[in-house]
């Protein structure tokens, strides 16, 4: 919580040492307590239709830009792309929706944690990304991505008494079994 201090430490070691060995890990220290940072949670997945929330942990940014875009979810599970590789795709595929959201940004270096209400979608699977740039550039910014099913379906996997496992799939609305699917794996 002494942030401010400890920024403050930075500034005066630099300006009355500004060569030494102490000066140099004063820069690296104030760069990390100054950069800004965002981290989403979202469920695995949502109910078609209905708005859902996710949760929101930033710092040092007032707002967040939001993209979210439709996946191919076979295409998806294949990819062997690495995370910026990734982003680039996602960045490349039409936005299903985009938005931004002001932040309360109190100046503290903190991390803060908030929930924002995510659009109702169709279902599918997404991936929602955020960023403190409509760009959603990792040079010079923070990026977030969660990927997450819209589903009106859920599961429960119980092993049975033969060792073999039953699976029972429900409604994700009501919780009530769904007869007559057929399971493959």
């Amino acid at each position: 919580w002494k942030l401010e201090e400890a920024l403050a430490w930075c500034k005066e070691a630099v300006q009355m040492h500004p060569a030494s060995e102490g000066a140099q890990k004063a820069v690296i220290l104030k760069a990390s307590i100054e950069q800004s940072g965002l981290n989403m949670t979202t469920p695995e997945a949502v109910v078609p239709g209905q708005e859902f929330l996710i949760r929101l942990d930033y710092k040092n940014t007032d707002k967040v830009y939001f993209r979210l875009v439709e996946l191919d979810p076979v295409k998806e599970m294949e990819s062997r792309r690495r995370n910026e590789e990734r982003l680039d795709y996602y960045r490349s595929l039409e936005a299903v929706q985009t938005w931004d959201q002001a932040l309360e940004d109190p100046g503290d270096h903190q991390m803060h944690g908030t929930e924002l209400i995510v659009p109702a979608l169709q279902p599918g699977y997404y991936v929602l990304i955020g960023g403190t740039s409509p760009k959603f550039s990792i040079n010079n910014e923070v990026v977030s991505m969660k990927r997450f099913w819209v589903t009106g379906l859920s599961y429960i996997i119980e092993k049975q008494d033969d060792g073999v496992a039953g699976v029972f799939v429900l409604d994700r609305n009501t919780g009530f079994p769904i007869s007559g699917v057929k399971v493959e794996h």
